[in-house]
């Protein structure tokens, strides 16, 4: 009997999902969500792929700005997991966020994104999927910028691309594009 339970133990966690950050609480379930109360959490959160349909609420205020130390300084969206399969301007493959995400009235504070490549697009998310949602979030003091010569993707505060639902969210700060196309604008 004994080596039946270790065999089940075993097994059970060999299918356990475990990310490189520990966030501060939940599960990943909508009843549930992952808990993000610092600014590394909501980086890893943009770095797995595995992690783009989750469901997320901020449990603190946010700094971002890049004279902090953890090197806070982006040339892409911050929440931009990689993918399989290429996006639809050859830009480098990337997965949609189509989990939820609650800022819970927090602030997301000095975003800067300086993008320098091109069919990126660049905002705190990529792109949010038709069955994303963000909600009840304030970004403050955002600089995103992509200028660069062979820069074609879209700039934004909140959302490069939205097919989801963004609710009761707010952005201020300066956001600027240039390049082969112009496409920018303040939230999305």
């Amino acid at each position: 009997m004994q080596r039946i339970a270790a065999v089940s133990l075993i097994l059970a966690a060999s299918f356990t999902p475990i990310y490189a950050v520990q966030f501060a609480g939940g599960t990943g379930q909508p009843n549930d969500p992952y808990q993000i109360a610092t600014a590394e959490q909501l980086i890893a959160m943009g770095q797995d792929a595995a992690l783009s349909d989750g469901h997320f609420v901020l449990i603190a205020d946010i700094d971002l700005d890049p004279s902090l130390p953890g090197d806070r300084f982006f040339r892409e969206a911050i929440i931009a997991p990689p993918a399989s399969v290429a996006s639809r301007r050859g830009s480098p493959p990337r997965t949609a966020f189509n989990g939820s995400f609650d800022g819970a009235g927090h602030a997301i504070r000095n975003c800067t994104i300086y993008a320098q490549d091109y069919g990126l697009s660049v905002a705190l998310f990529e792109s949010i999927g038709p069955q994303g949602c963000v909600r009840n979030l304030c970004m403050e003091n955002v600089m995103i910028v992509g200028v660069a010569v062979n820069f074609s993707g879209y700039c934004a505060a909140l959302a490069g691309e939205n097919a989801g639902l963004i609710v009761d969210c707010s952005a201020d700060g300066m956001v600027v594009a240039g390049g082969q196309l112009d496409h920018s604008g303040g939230l999305v």
